[in-house]
This record gives C-alpha cells, sequence and structure tokens, in this order.
C-alpha cells in the first residue's frame, strides 16, 4: 500500500527522469507498514492483555476491546500517524510532499488549523477522525458476526462505538473555532499590485537554436512589457524563466535592466548566481538565487536558496563517497554544478511598505523556510518555482498545495508565480482570488500574465503557530514514544511470565 500511495504521489517526478517515481516511493514505502505493524502489536496487547490467557484462535468475544481501548487504539494509532509524518518532514534531509494535512488544502475551516496547531496538528486531528471510524466499524463487525454465531449470548451494543468518531470530530471543532479565536486580527493597510509573468516553455534538454533563443527572450520580454501598462507595483518572474544564467548570457541582465528601468518597476526573479570567495578566491559558490532590481534595473538584493534538491541541485552524502563514486554517481545524476545552500532568510523591502521573503521552489515545502521570512520581518511571502520538469501533471497542483498551507502557517499572503502553472495569490485564510488561468478553457497551464492587487498589514501579529511551531510535533512526538516505550515494556514483561512459566512447568 505504501508504495502504491508514494508512486502515485510522485508518479510526475518520472517525467524528469524514469522511474524516478518509483525510487522515491521505495523511500517512503515502509511508513504505513511501520504504523500498521505498531498498531497491531497495540491491538494485540490490548486484546491479550494476560499473556497467559493470549489463545492464536480466541473466540471471537475474547477479541472485543472496550469503549476505553477502542478509543485508546484511535489516539494512539493518530499520535504514531502524525509523528511518523513529522519525521518524513526532516529525515534524509526531508520530504514532507502529500502529508494528510494537504488533503484540507480547500476546506478552509478546518485548514484554519495550520494557523494554531500546524500542519503536524492537523494530521493529527485527520487521522483521529479516520481511525476512530475505522476502529468503531471493526467493533461493530465483530460483534454482528459473533451474534450471528451465538445469538443467545449477550454481547456490547455497537451503537456506543459511535461515540469515538464523534468525539474525534468534536475536537476538530473545537480545535477550529480555537484557531479562529487565536487567529490575529491584521487590518490590511496597504496593497501591492504585483504583475506575474507566466513564460510556459517546455525544459530544454538540449541547447537553443538561435531562433528558439529569440522567441523565448522575446516573449517574457512581450510579456512584461504589456504587463507593466497596468502600472503595476513589482513584476514577478519565475524560477530560471530565461534558457541560460545570469553570469554566463550578458542579455539576460541586459533584458532585466531594460524591463525594470523602463517604468521604474522593481523586478523579482531567479536565476543560477555564482560567487567568488573573498578569503579564498580560488573558491567559487553557485547558488540557486532569487533576485530583486531597484527602480533603474540594478540589482538591489539577492536571496539564496536553502532546500536544495537532493540528486537534482546536490549530491547527499557526498563526504560518505570515494572521488570514483562520487563522480559516477553524479555522472548518472547529470544536473551539472551542485550548489550551496544559502544561510540567511532574506527579506526584500519593496514599494508601500511591503517586506517579502521569497520561496525558491522546493524552499515552500518546508514550514521553516517561510517561517524564517516572517520572523525576519515579512508581511507578504513569495513562491518563485519552475515545475516545467512535471510538464502537465498533477505536481504543479501538488506544489501549489503547499504553497496554501504557508500562507496559513504564518498568516501572510503569499504570491505565486510558475513557469508553466499556479500563478496565483493566496490570502493568509488560503482562499485564493486570483490565478492565472487560459482564457479559452480554463487551464492552469497558460502563457500570459496576472495583474492583481493584493492586501497586506504592514505590521502583521504572528500566529499562534508562528510563536509555537514545535508545541505540536513536540506533544506528539512524546506521547508516541510513552506508547513505543508501553509496547517494549509489555513484550518484556511477555517474554519474562512465558518463560517463568516455561520453568514452572519443567521443574513439575
Amino acid at each position: 500500500f505504501g508504495f502504491g500511495y508514494f508512486s502515485g504521489t510522485f508518479w510526475f517526478l518520472n517525467h524528469i527522469f524514469p522511474g524516478c517515481g518509483f525510487l522515491v516511493a521505495l523511500i517512503w514505502a515502509a511508513q504505513p507498514g511501520i504504523w500498521l505493524w505498531l498498531m497491531s502489536k497495540l491491538r494485540h496487547q490490548l486484546t491479550f492483555p494476560d499473556p497467559l490467557k493470549e489463545v492464536a484462535n480466541a473466540e471471537l468475544p475474547k477479541r472485543f476491546l472496550t469503549l476505553k481501548k477502542s478509543l485508546l487504539l484511535a489516539f494512539a494509532s493518530a499520535c504514531i500517524w502524525a509523528t511518523l509524518e513529522w519525521t518524513r518532514s526532516w529525515i534524509f534531509t526531508g520530504l514532507p510532499w502529500n502529508s494528510l494535512e494537504v488533503s484540507q488544502i480547500y476546506t478552509l475551516n478546518i485548514l484554519s488549523n495550520v494557523s494554531f496547531i500546524g500542519p503536524t496538528g492537523l494530521c493529527f486531528l485527520i487521522t483521529l477522525f479516520n481511525t476512530s471510524i475505522a476502529v468503531s466499524v471493526e467493533q461493530a463487525l465483530l460483534i454482528r458476526k459473533a451474534q450471528k454465531l451465538t445469538p443467545q449470548a449477550i454481547y456490547p451494543g455497537s451503537k456506543q462505538f459511535i461515540v469515538l468518531p464523534a468525539a474525534a470530530l468534536a475536537l476538530l471543532i473545537i480545535s477550529s473555532l480555537v484557531a479562529k479565536k487565536l487567529t490575529p486580527t491584521n487590518q490590511t493597510d496597504s496593497s501591492l499590485r504585483v504583475a506575474l509573468i507566466q513564460g510556459n516553455f517546455e525544459p530544454y534538454y538540449q541547447g537553443l537554436n538561435q531562433e528558439q533563443y529569440a522567441f523565448h527572450m522575446n516573449t517574457y520580454r512581450t510579456l512584461s512589457m504589456e504587463a507593466l501598462k497596468q502600472k503595476p507595483d513589482l513584476l514577478f518572474w519565475p524560477e530560471t524563466p530565461l534558457p541560460s544564467s545570469w553570469h554566463y548570457d550578458a542579455n539576460f541582465p541586459n533584458l532585466v535592466k531594460q524591463i525594470s528601468s523602463s517604468r521604474n518597476t522593481p523586478l523579482i526573479f531567479g536565476t543560477g548566481f555564482k560567487e567568488v570567495d573573498a578569503l579564498a578566491p580560488e573558491k567559487t559558490y553557485h547558488f540557486n538565487s532569487a533576485l530583486v532590481t531597484d527602480s533603474v534595473g540594478q540589482i538591489a538584493a539577492r536571496y539564496d536558496k536553502m532546500h536544495i534538491v537532493p540528486y537534482g541541485e546536490f549530491m547527499p552524502f557526498r563526504y560518505l563517497m570515494s572521488e570514483s563514486l562520487y563522480k559516477a554517481v553524479d555522472k548518472l545524476r547529470g544536473m551539472g554544478t551542485s550548489l550551496s545552500p544559502g544561510r540567511i532568510h532574506k527579506v526584500f523591502d519593496l514599494p508601500r511598505g511591503s517586506r517579502i521573503g521569497v520561496n525558491i521552489c522546493f524552499d515552500d515545502i518546508f514550514s521553516d523556510t517561510s517561517r524564517g521570512f516572517a520572523l525576519n520581518g515579512a508581511n507578504i511571502l513569495s513562491t518563485i518555482t519552475n515545475d516545467s520538469w512535471f510538464h502537465q501533471s498533477a505536481g504543479g497542483a501538488q506544489h501549489t498545495a503547499q504553497s496554501i498551507l504557508r500562507a496559513v502557517e504564518t498568516g501572510l499572503p503569499l504570491i505565486r508565480c510558475g513557469n508553466t502553472s499556479e500563478s496565483m495569490v493566496v490570502l493568509p485564510d488560503g482562499s485564493i482570488p486570483h490565478i492565472l488561468l487560459n482564457p479559452e478553457d480554463q487551464s492552469r497551464f497558460s502563457r500570459g500574465s496576472l495583474i492583481a492587487d493584493v492586501p497586506f498589514t504592514i505590521d502583521p501579529k504572528p500566529t499562534f503557530y508562528l510563536k509555537h511551531p514545535f508545541l505540536s510535533p513536540t506533544i506528539l512526538s512524546i506521547l508516541s514514544f510513552s506508547i513505543l516505550f508501553y509496547l517494549l515494556l509489555q513484550y518484556v514483561k511477555r517474554k519474562q511470565l512465558l518463560l517463568q512459566k516455561a520453568l514452572n512447568s519443567s521443574e513439575s
């Protein structure tokens, strides 16, 4: 089941490299199995607390759980699952893609919990509701089956187990109400007009001829100049908008300067950037960067992507490899120079009192990046991304789900500019008032520009989650380890009792 789920989730990665989605699925396939194995152990322990009375073919009535034990099983299941999902967000460099809370991104009342208990807390509430239903149904089926076999016996009422999902639903509702109550009352006191340019180019696996190169450059020039007629305060291009890099193609900075200075409008865009070490000139560092221009087209500030993609942008565990192995794997990777991660949550000071933190692609699937921007004074978040590698698959929409979570967590509006799709504005409650669609078929895969006014608060108050980001993971982790410790103690106790019984039998 785990391999099937993650293979479907990461199917879009097969567009990048054949079989890539299956390889990633293999890494995470064990997660549901680990959870189910632990829960089956707990279920067995609750059913047969005395190992001396444990029977492999016990009658059905002996397999019933009391209401109290059923509640414990559902609660423990939710704790363990949410903790495993949180672990997936950081172990092996982390990949919290399509964790369970993503299922609620368009259910805004439930999504509001993210600003209170964070994604891990919401994951727990969803799992608790689902496992409560599962445990209730299991008990009802066991009782019904036992009644058919021996109708003359007295059995507990199966209807009592409806208390489990009812209690889980009540907890979800209460948490949602508390989240609404704790949501800071940030009154809008400014607005930023932005122009998002979406060139909609598929990735170039080979070099461009002169005609292709000219078409690509002219597309961004034409769309940008047309958008500037709407007098935006800020222009956005996506990550890697042009088929070249800032330092290796003079046409790139020339085009940026021409467009940005034409109407004194700052421009945010992504590009590869190299930097020579001032203390060791023989060392050169390469970054995936977001640059912002001033009103005359000069580069005013830079942010370097912090969460670079394993194997795509760098080689993880390089220090464990021999030189020959590294070269072989790097050649197979085929993605060019390994990049260095950024270290500073740089916030850009821009027109109308806006202070913008820019996630670059993979950055925004991690809460800590956006949280870092918010704590550094950002009042607007943004994401620039190049999801063209996924072609017209679900990959871009799945990526958007992460952006929505980041907006609700921080209580800040988020501007999203994609290369081929998913250019939009997300408000702090997770709603999407503006999105770039193809006017002919309403497809998100479109070439064009989106002009949108983004309301924001110049000095926003932080959300509860922003002030206490590790509260839910810490509590759930402690509970999960307590459950594991309990299972370990029961395992040891069981072995000791069985051993004592065997010794007593041999002595007699």
